[in-house]
């Protein structure tokens, strides 16, 4: 299928702005962007699935260079507390998920979103992931995203609390 995955790619560099990052939503008739705003999840996404077409073989070396300017431009967007400027949780997941996916010169950059990650948006308290830092809403996809990355890193522990946080949640009467 590497036809539909070069098309895919292809259609990720053309869609991507000359900074690295990526409009909300396009025109799909046109092209013509939407939404102008950027969100760093989307933009780490992007990078994300540009990182997995590479090392599952894929042979464009546009894929790379999309997937570089896509981390160059997340890269802006961590403040000097190794957080994004962005107060998101799901968006901060997004863009560690993109950073350390993206190659060694990232770690660094990934490493603080991990710590920020780890200081700032997990609750020990109630076992799971807050919706920003100081929002206390536990949005589900914010404990199930949570989780692979907790367990990615090793925290498997706190990874099962924030599953069963969600578990808890969705429980239905029978």
């Amino acid at each position: 299928r590497w036809e539909e995955a070069d098309a895919l790619v292809n259609a990720l560099v053309a869609a991507q702005n000359e900074d690295g990052s990526r409009y909300k939503s396009r025109n799909c008739e046109t092209f013509a962007p939407v939404d102008t705003s950027k969100w760093e999840g989307d933009i780490a996404w992007a990078i994300y699935g540009l990182s997995r077409y590479l090392a599952l073989g894929g042979t464009l070396t546009s894929a790379r260079t999309a997937m570089q300017k896509g981390a160059d431009y997340l890269q802006t967007r961590i403040g000097t507390d190794g957080c994004l400027v962005i107060d998101h949780t799901e968006g901060t997941i997004d863009a560690w998920w993109a950073l350390q996916s993206a190659g060694p010169e990232y770690q660094d950059e990934a490493d603080q979103i991990k710590n920020c990650l780890l200081a700032h948006y997990w609750d020990d308290a109630m076992g799971r992931f807050k919706g920003g830092r100081n929002q206390w809403q536990p949005y589900l996809d914010n404990q199930t995203w949570g989780a692979a990355f907790l367990q990615k890193i090793g925290e498997n522990a706190k990874a099962h609390q924030a599953l069963s946080y969600a578990r808890a949640t969705l429980v239905l009467p029978v």
